[in-house]
């Protein structure tokens, strides 16, 4: 058994670079007062991903894919408004 800092293997960060993403949402909304001073909203929708975003590691044999998000992305959101 040998621990990670024994191992040969290392890991360099590449050059910085800019990463374009586009992505469009359609959103719905609602929302209530519940009080003079509070008002409670939920939200609903769906994120759509037009470049197929994907996280990779490079290694010397390849790309190995870290993560890779579904192009629809549902989303729920409630929260709270105070004035």
């Amino acid at each position: 058994m040998s621990s990670i800092a024994d191992s040969p293997k290392t890991a360099e960060l590449s050059d910085a670079a800019w990463l374009k993403l586009v992505v469009a949402r359609l959103a719905t909304s609602y929302s209530r007062r519940v009080a003079s001073f509070l008002e409670l909203r939920a939200s609903i929708g769906v994120d759509l991903d037009l470049t197929d975003t994907r996280y990779v590691f490079q290694r010397s044999s390849g790309e190995v894919s870290v993560l890779d998000p579904w192009p629809l992305r549902p989303f729920i959101a409630l929260g709270a408004t105070l004035p």
